[in-house]
């Protein structure tokens, strides 16, 4: 763990010196390093930057690769939502470099519902948000003391039976057939980027990563499982594992075992280098 944090911080390091020998580049981290505070006129010091780089490129990509892999193996077990997502983008991109941020990403409504679908069944943040309470509360009728930690599990939330019909089902049409990532129809439940203070705050960058990345798989290739799975290594609880199951183990984030999947190009497709 040690070494991977001294990579990460190096990584961050080398980003800003690279960053500010041209400034002109339209970069994210680019307005960081160029921002002001309106009243202090003061600026992000490296340090500051530097440990948001950090967060954001070991955090972020823990959770968008649980999401991305949980989307395309609910879409390679449900070939009728597969089929008519691809359609969806196919019908609003011709090309694939076409495929960016924008108003027609913004009107495939249902690739929005197959990724909310999946966030919800395979949270990426499995870790219990623990919060210390500073007074006492009740919760559920009983009495907790102040100083206690309290919490509730994402995972577990997003699949109780209290907010989601047949909640291990895989069923993008709870979800409202709309731009962004929703909240589903009906009672709370859903939150896989927690709320108020604590919520993410790279939440509007990761929906356009996770629609852009799925987007331009799901134009590009269709999806199946493997003719040929092992069983997760999860297995040791004494369940048994036909190998097409999707699984996570909590380390904070969510570490994923999932079965193999293959990829088949569609026809008439071009990627802009060949």
């Amino acid at each position: 763990m040690a070494e991977e944090s001294r990579h990460f911080e190096t990584l961050a390091a080398e980003l800003i010196q690279g960053l500010e020998t041209d400034l002109s580049k339209k970069e994210f981290y680019t307005a960081l390093l160029s921002a002001r505070d309106p009243m202090s006129k003061q600026g992000y010091s490296k340090s500051d930057i530097r440990k948001e780089l950090k967060s954001l490129t070991r955090s972020g990509g823990d959770t968008m690769s649980v999401t991305i892999a949980s989307t395309l193996h609910w879409l390679s077990i449900d070939r009728e939502w597969q089929d008519s997502v691809a359609q969806e983008v196919r019908d609003n991109f011709s090309a694939y470099e076409d495929i960016v941020p924008g108003e027609k990403l913004d009107n495939c409504t249902r690739l929005f519902q197959v990724i909310n679908e999946s966030l919800r069944l395979d949270s990426p943040i499995l870790g219990c948000p623990w919060r210390l309470l500073t007074e006492d509360v009740i919760i559920d009728g009983h009495l907790v003391p102040r100083g206690y930690e309290v919490g509730v599990c994402h995972y577990a939330m997003h699949r109780s039976a209290k907010h989601f019909d047949q909640p291990s089902r895989f069923d993008p049409r709870r979800f409202p057939d709309t731009r962004g990532l929703q909240p589903p129809q009906g009672p709370g439940g859903f939150y896989p980027f927690s709320l108020g203070r604590r919520a993410c705050p790279a939440k509007e960058l990761v929906e356009r990563a996770l629609t852009v990345c799925l987007a331009r798989t799901i134009w590009l290739a269709k999806v199946r499982l493997a003719l040929v799975n092992e069983p997760s290594p999860l297995a040791s609880n004494g369940e048994e594992h036909d190998g097409t199951s999707y699984e996570l183990r909590d380390c904070f984030t969510a570490e994923k075992f999932g079965p193999v999947l293959e990829f088949q190009r569609r026809e008439s497709t071009r990627l802009p280098w060949e």
